[in-house]
């Protein structure tokens, strides 16, 4: 027999093995039958995926190959064979640097996304052309931006001046986020306790870098006009919170020094020599105090949440008219360090 013929008839005995050695439904399979005996340690396992052209042996990395006209031809790419993995169609040339240049593309634009969401920390509402000089990108694209975050809720156009700002859905994942926080759960007790003793504004904040960051803002009974301007992120040099933070964290205070020291009004701490001298001031006194340094008429008192080693956690605070802290700072005082050394007893810290 010419030796082409015996090359077919050989690879169309291994191609119908399988297929004629089952004798009805539910038996197993018998091994296929090869021209003559072939060593177990050379017989293939067609259980495995193919590497190529030829399946994997199973007598290990060590094994003989087995006689050449054993040698399994894989199915067409793209075709599904029982007992194998697909085989998936080989990609086209340069798809994969197209897919890799998508994906840092989207994750561009999620970045941007949320860089459009930074821009409302200061601001109610904002437009198209205040967002892109903001951004410093095309009006186009901040537009697009805006259109993609509305799509979600995340913000909403005012109809009656045609600006953005943060959307209803922003809102639910934030009472979510600060719902699940154990710290703000457990002090939300004790916080509306001090409201109705003092009636006064209660906060209750953690640091994040430099600056110091509301978790919960619990209004004074009868209200503090001009409390509304005040951001639920500040630098932590011009807040009690934050300075009673940053003097029993010295992670929290070296932020704040490289972040330097932005003057909010003429009571401010504009130095570090300053913002030193406070600190040490907060150790030893326990609590810290601010007059007039975040907006002139409003002052305010805070005390540390500390754990176990003495490192401040969070902090709660009282916020009222500069004339009303004026002839009764010590009783406050004493009130939110009370409050806060229960709610570090309730944390287990």
């Amino acid at each position: 027999m010419p030796a082409e013929t015996s090359s077919r008839t050989s690879r169309s005995a291994t191609a119908s093995g399988p297929s004629s050695s089952r004798s009805g439904p539910g038996s197993t399979p018998s091994p296929i039958s090869w021209p003559y005996a072939v060593p177990s340690s050379n017989r293939v396992d067609t259980r495995t995926a193919h590497t190529g052209a030829v399946a994997v042996p199973t007598g290990g990395a060590h094994a003989e190959p087995g006689p050449s006209h054993v040698e399994l031809v894989p199915p067409a790419p793209g075709r599904a064979v029982p007992g194998r993995i697909r085989i998936p169609p080989r990609r086209a040339e340069g798809q994969a640097a197209r897919d890799e240049d998508a994906t840092h593309g989207g994750v561009k634009s999620v970045t941007s996304a949320l860089d459009v969401l930074d821009c409302f920390l200061d601001a109610d509402e904002l437009g198209v052309s205040d967002i892109a000089r903001r951004l410093g990108v095309a009006k186009s694209t901040a537009h697009r931006l805006l259109t993609s975050l509305s799509a979600r809720g995340f913000t909403d156009k005012n109809p009656e001046t045609g600006q953005y700002r943060l959307g209803l859905h922003l809102f639910e994942l934030g009472q979510l986020a600060g719902d699940r926080m154990r710290l703000r759960r457990t002090a939300a007790p004790l916080l509306e306790e001090l409201r109705r003793l003092t009636g006064c504004t209660v906060h209750l904040s953690v640091v994040d870098g430099s600056n110091v960051v509301y978790l919960e803002r619990l209004q004074a009974p009868r209200g503090m006009p001009g409390m509304s301007v005040i951001s639920r992120r500040m630098p932590s040099h011009c807040t009690s919170s934050g300075k009673v933070i940053t003097a029993f964290d010295p992670e929290a205070a070296q932020a704040r020094k490289a972040a330097g020291f932005t003057a909010l009004t003429s009571a401010t701490i504009r130095t570090e020599a300053d913002f030193d001298r406070s600190r040490a001031e907060i150790r030893r006194r326990g609590v810290a105090t601010n007059v007039d340094e975040t907006l002139t008429g409003f002052s305010s008192v805070a005390a540390p949440v500390l754990d176990s080693s003495g490192r401040a956690l969070a902090a709660i605070s009282l916020v009222g008219a500069t004339d009303q802290f004026a002839g009764n700072l010590g009783r406050t005082a004493q009130l939110v360090s009370v409050a806060a050394r229960r709610l570090s007893r309730a944390l287990g810290i």
